[in-house]
């Protein structure tokens, strides 16, 4: 089956860098590269470093109120009018 794709022309040299570096052709490093997937554990390892966004001394100890999120910042606002 063939099948056409529109790839970035810097991402298509970097397939033709590592092609010519593996004496590949390019459809064979365009497709391993397609079907290369991630794992759940992979995926986890490296959204290890990113999250959380907020780093908390105590995490878990904000209780949140049903009502939402959103109380709780404009609540703050209000204090410092």
């Amino acid at each position: 089956m063939q099948v056409t794709l529109d790839i970035p022309e810097a991402r298509y040299r970097e397939f033709e860098e590592r092609a010519a570096r593996q004496h590949r052709p390019v459809a064979d490093v365009v497709l391993s590269e397609a079907l290369r997937s991630e794992t759940d554990e992979e995926f986890r390892q490296r959204m290890k470093d990113r999250y959380p966004l907020i780093k908390s001394d105590r995490p878990g100890s904000m209780k949140i109120p049903e009502d939402g999120f959103n109380d709780i910042m404009f609540a703050a606002d209000d204090e410092l009018a």
